[in-house]
């Protein structure tokens, strides 16, 4: 039976735990030299599991790890840096396994399988989380989870415990410009990106089959007010989930699906009606996915009418909210 010693919050003692002395828990959101910190007038969701010394037991004679925090939000304080709105304490033995998410307002999952968040002692996991809204307009949601920090210790974490949040999905725009020979004002009518995944699920690190057909959609970008290119016009950013950007031919399961692609609907005053442009995502960015954490920026440019539009893309990194770099190579 465990005799461990443990110092938990101050308002919960269960079998085989003291709560003296208290040492208090703290987080340490981690940082690079080339990526921004986590917002301090942010949250973010932890979660902790306990495991015995080696060779300690429960009474019922197991020795599985136990939820010893559970979902507390996490937040920035100027005194004394992150920490929970009530206190948790760590144990006098044993060790604890942490592990986080955000933003703190994703939905929790449902007992009957339904869409958010669910957190075990073997990780994080989102599942059936859709990136559209009812009006099928990207929720532009960044979800994060943080490195798990295992068998942790008060001495081994005194600066706090590590979290180290990575973005799990992509994030994509469209920047079009003028390259200063075209004879007109073109003035772009729509940007539509085609045949996306648009809903998954994420375990294990990792976004899991998102191939169902019923997963597929065609999301309309917002342009800004002014649509005439003039000196440049970008799109806003979308969040998708990571995916492959190839056609997809399976008629025994059913997921035929053409290679994803963007439309871009323009018009010139000099001419008459609208004119479509159409290419494959695959023969832009010279990648057939969409990788997680990766900040992607599709250029268009539009040129005289011997030359009209030319096609360029880049992958940069995602570091504007996040407190590590992923290579965008």
């Amino acid at each position: 039976m465990a005799s461990v010693m443990l110092a938990v919050s101050c308002v919960r003692v269960q079998e085989g735990m003291s709560s003296l002395p208290a040492l208090p828990i703290s987080w340490r959101t981690v940082e690079t030299k080339a990526a921004s910190p986590f917002p301090e007038d942010r949250t973010f969701i932890s979660y902790a599991w306990f495991s015995l010394p080696d060779g300690e037991t429960w009474s019922d004679g197991s020795n599985e790890p136990r939820l010893y925090i559970d979902g507390a939000e996490i937040s920035y304080h100027d005194a004394d840096g992150w920490h929970a709105g009530s206190p948790f304490f760590w144990p006098l033995e044993g060790t604890l396994s942490f592990f986080s998410y955000a933003p703190s307002d994703m939905p929790l999952a449902e007992a009957d399988g339904g869409s958010g968040v669910s957190v075990t002692k073997d990780g994080v996991r989102l599942d059936n989380w859709n990136v559209l809204d009812g009006d099928n307009k990207p929720k532009n949601i960044d979800f994060m989870v943080a490195d798990p920090a295992k068998d942790l210790t008060a001495t081994g974490a005194a600066g706090g415990v590590p979290t180290l949040f990575r973005h799990t999905m992509t994030r994509v725009r469209v920047n079009i410009i003028d390259d200063g020979s075209s004879e007109s004002k073109i003035k772009i009518t729509s940007i539509t990106l085609n045949d996306i995944y648009c809903t998954g699920s994420y375990a294990a690190g990792s976004w899991g089959s998102t191939s169902a057909r019923s997963n597929l959609k065609n999301i309309s970008l917002p342009l800004p007010t002014i649509t005439t290119i003039g000196a440049g016009l970008r799109t806003d950013y979308v969040i998708m989930l990571p995916q492959n950007l190839l056609a997809v031919s399976d008629n025994e399961h059913d997921v035929n699906r053409e290679a994803p692609s963007m439309t871009i609907i323009y018009s010139n005053p000099a001419d008459s009606g609208t004119t479509t442009a159409n290419i494959k995502f695959a023969d832009w960015l010279g990648s057939s996915y969409w990788t997680a954490g990766h900040d992607i920026t599709y250029t268009v440019t539009f040129g005289s009418s011997t030359d009209p539009i030319d096609f360029g893309a880049e992958v940069g990194d995602w570091t504007d909210i996040d407190g590590v770099t992923v290579s965008g190579k």
